[in-house]
């Protein structure tokens, strides 16, 4: 069961983005009004803020282990665009220019033709 205070301020938690923010806040402030006035907590009440305290160190544990897996994959991008261009730079060295390789044939092409051109005008004569 929720303690007392909980009813009230369910109007006021709308604008909180995150219930759990607007339970401990809640929580909070009833803890402050029940120490200022000198009241002691009630049970319900001490059960109610360690669950809300509870589930606040989980949140802030998920957004760490959040934190760190964002920081592994901005390392594993670099590292893989590092890659990228390590594997660009040696194909490169293993391919040579395509452009190059074809001028380079067919400069053989014709010295090869003008070597048989003279053979084949004197045999045929």
């Amino acid at each position: 069961m929720a303690p007392p205070f909980v009813p009230q301020l369910l109007g006021t938690m709308l604008p909180f983005p995150d219930p759990s923010h607007a339970i401990l806040t809640a929580a909070i402030s009833s803890r402050r009004e029940a120490t200022m006035s000198g009241e002691p907590e009630t049970v319900a009440t001490r059960l109610w803020r360690d669950r809300v305290q509870a589930r606040e160190q989980e949140r802030n544990e998920a957004l760490a282990r959040a934190r760190i897996a964002e920081e592994k994959v901005a390392l594993l991008n670099a590292e893989n665009e590092r890659l990228a261009g390590e594997v660009a730079r040696l194909r490169a060295l293993l391919a040579p220019d395509e452009s190059r390789a074809r001028a380079e044939t067919e400069e053989q092409m014709e010295a090869l033709r003008l070597a048989l051109v003279p053979m084949l005008n004197r045999s045929g004569a």
